[in-house]
């Protein structure tokens, strides 16, 4: 009331908004549907675009829990619209965080997709599903496209300012006693018929129509990514309910799951179980508890697959809280063979990614096979520095980082590669200078032996440790962050991270893990191999040394097939044998295309 009798539109809009949230906490359907409805018409009126959705968000809601699922179908339609108009003012940094704020949004679309009685339900869910999928990722790539038109950029430009002028004039809208509002009116319609014409246009200059947005159909991925020995297992956790598509040749199959928090809850438990490998090798009790939580996490999440005969190639798509998950470690109920044995296995920020991320090349087809980073210099205390450079410049900062002078993958790289056909940076020369001065596009696969650090709060700031001093003793910046990845400029390479947590990054709900992956996948990286945990240094040498005795050999194999290869040759060894040891190495990216 008090918002009212000042004129103030954006406060009376945002009291209604709560007033109807508590209503319809309360049971109370006809007050809180009453007070939404006139919060979304204040909100419209003023072209609070984002504002206008959240609060037809929570109105779709209610009307759902009613069950009038047309009404609800309605109103997510026009958040939707709402939200494609407002993603692209928001910095691409902060972009992630904008979709995760509208996750509940994604969650009721999938939920009324999924209720639907119409016998394409599944294929709908799925699309529902990919609207909010890496959508972050996928307008970087978008932007990244972008760049390389010079009337498409002038055209983003263009909407840029277009929108700043709109959300400008919504502040004045919303003012309390303005004397214009009817020409404010019209001058924000007239701003907003430019803007979709400019949208448009944009649209219609992107030769892919996928690039930048999420999926319409599967016909995109039935054209080109799904043949008969390849299926898709896209994951969806709601909070009330979660989902499985399997996504085969000329079909899509759906299951639902349990809540999403249940799932997740499972899951922390598993992970947490999964990293303790030597007190589970210590303690009976520790092993039982983490095969019961294994049992149980495949219980949940491919129960329902247990009877079908799935293909030899799975692309893996996890949402949340499952893309810390080692999937490999988990077993299809019935089934001997853990599912990173008996399939290949490679993940995918979304299935939209499938048709607009680079497309892997074989290393054979590149200038150079493979570029290895190996044992840099961290600490002046190094046996490798002399001793008047420890005497002269003192302890580094980063003392902590100890050496990994393991060297059987490099040896099998030696054996295998041609020298004419490798390029070894170790030691001093492991440092992020050598790398800009290198062309990185004649590499097919760029190899980095050394450790990193993720930071799960602000992902900029995740960076992996080079040598931190050069021939002299002299400390340098040793560290490559995000926006040097980013600058990387490669073309369908492989890149192999074979360092700790780099598939982490800072969980948002709904759009992975932001970490280096978004950099690499900008810099236009077809594929990554990156472990979910802190890696046993020998181990992951030995890990990668049978990787290569497959990828770089006489007849060689894709990626997928050469990971599938190692974690067989581990979980047959006395050593190894724990999925510790073989499931923590994820492939992400696109699929190889045999040769």
């Amino acid at each position: 009331e008090l918002h009212r009798k000042t004129g103030d539109k954006r406060g009376a809009a945002a009291a209604l908004h709560h007033l109807g949230l508590i209503a319809s906490e309360r049971g109370d359907v006809a007050a809180a549907r009453a007070q939404l409805e006139e919060a979304i018409r204040l909100r419209k009126e003023c072209a609070m675009r984002d504002e206008a959705a959240e609060s037809m968000t929570a109105l779709a809601d209610l009307q759902l829990s009613q069950g009038d699922f047309v009404k609800s179908q309605t109103l997510v339609d026009q958040a939707m619209a709402l939200l494609e108009s407002v993603r692209t003012d928001v910095p691409g940094g902060l972009r992630a965080s904008y979709y995760a704020r509208k996750r509940k949004l994604l969650d009721l679309s999938v939920q009324i997709a999924m209720r639907s009685a119409s016998p394409d339900a599944a294929v709908q869910g799925l699309l529902a599903a990919e609207r909010g999928r890496a959508r972050s990722l996928l307008d970087l790539l978008a932007e990244r496209s972008a760049d390389a038109d010079p009337a498409r950029r002038e055209w983003i430009e263009q909407r840029a300012n277009l929108r700043r002028r709109i959300d400008l004039l919504s502040m004045q809208l919303s003012a309390p006693a303005i004397s214009n509002e009817p020409e404010l009116r019209n001058r924000v319609e007239s701003l907003i018929a430019q803007n979709t014409e400019v949208e448009a246009r944009i649209n219609d200059s992107i030769n892919d129509p996928a690039v930048g947005r999420p999926l319409e159909s599967l016909d995109e991925l039935q054209r080109h990514f799904l043949r008969p020995d390849t299926a898709i297992l896209e994951y969806h956790l709601g909070e009330s309910r979660s989902y499985l598509w399997l996504v085969e040749t000329g079909q899509v199959h759906s299951f639902p799951l349990g809540p999403g928090v249940g799932i997740a809850n499972i899951v922390a438990q598993a992970v947490d179980l999964f990293v303790q490998v030597t007190q589970r090798q210590e303690s009976t009790v520790k092993q039982l508890a983490y095969q019961r939580a294994m049992n149980e996490l495949s219980r949940v999440l491919t129960g329902p697959l247990a009877g079908i005969s799935l293909p030899k190639r799975l692309i893996l798509v996890p949402d949340g809280a499952l893309n810390f998950l080692p999937f490999a470690a988990l077993r299809i109920p019935g089934r001997k063979e853990y599912l990173g044995i008996e399939h290949d296995l490679l993940q995918s920020p979304s299935a939209t990614y499938l048709t607009v991320g680079a497309a892997p090349r074989p290393p054979q087809e590149f200038p150079f096979y493979v570029l290895a980073v190996t044992d840099p210099v961290f600490s002046v205390y190094d046996s490798r520095v002399s001793a008047e450079a420890r005497k002269r410049f003192g302890r580094l900062a980063a003392p902590d980082l100890v050496r990994l002078p393991f060297d059987t993958d490099i040896k099998t790289i030696a054996q295998l590669v041609p020298a004419s056909r490798r390029r070894v940076f170790s030691g001093f020369d492991a440092n992020p200078e050598k790398l800009r001065a290198t062309h990185l596009a004649d590499f097919g696969i760029l190899y980095f032996s050394t450790h990193a650090t993720i930071d799960d709060q602000i992902p900029d700031l995740s960076r992996i440790a080079l040598s931190m001093l050069d021939r002299d003793g002299r400390p340098i910046d040793g560290f490559l962050h995000p926006h040097d990845l980013w600058d990387f400029h490669l073309q369908g390479s492989t890149i192999v991270l074979s360092a700790c947590d780099t598939a982490r990054g800072k969980l948002l709900i709904g759009e992975g893990l932001m970490g280096v992956s978004s950099s690499l996948f900008h810099a236009r990286a077809a594929q990554l191999v990156l472990s979910l945990t802190e890696l046993d240094g020998l181990a992951s040498a030995q890990f990668f040394s049978e990787t290569y005795k497959h990828v770089f050999a006489r007849r060689p194999v894709p990626m997928e097939r050469a990971l599938t290869l190692a974690r067989r040759a581990f979980a047959a060894s006395n050593a190894r044998r724990d999925p510790y040891y073989w499931a923590s190495i994820v492939l992400v990216g696109r699929p190889s295309e045999d040769k």
